[in-house]
């Protein structure tokens, strides 16, 4: 785990809330609120925390739902995390199209 001197000090420059680690992504505990913003991705993708958190996702049009189990994100709908206690690591499972099933005619 980064400490709070190399997040605070070296990371802001990179313009993301979070770090990539591989396949997961690490929000740290002083994450700002107003930094976790509505966005949209360019492909489907399924979420789940790698640990008990009360941190949430919310959905364009939908009450925020808890992190405790996988989450499916339709390519190009809105959503957010809404910030909890402690630090929020996610796996992101992208399904984009080299990993759908090809229409054989």
């Amino acid at each position: 785990m980064l400490n709070n001197w190399v997040w605070r000090t070296l990371l802001p420059g990179i313009g993301k809330p979070y770090i990539n680690l591989g396949k997961n992504r690490l929000f740290p505990e002083w994450v700002r609120w107003s930094e976790l913003k509505w966005h949209m991705d360019d492909e489907d993708r399924t979420v789940e925390a790698t640990h008990e958190t009360d941190w949430m996702l919310q959905l364009e049009n939908k009450l925020p739902v808890s992190l405790d189990k996988p989450i499916f994100i339709e390519k190009h709908q809105w959503h957010r995390l809404i910030k909890g206690k402690g630090h929020l690591t996610v796996k992101i499972i992208k399904h984009g199209k080299e990993n759908q099933p090809q229409n054989r005619n």
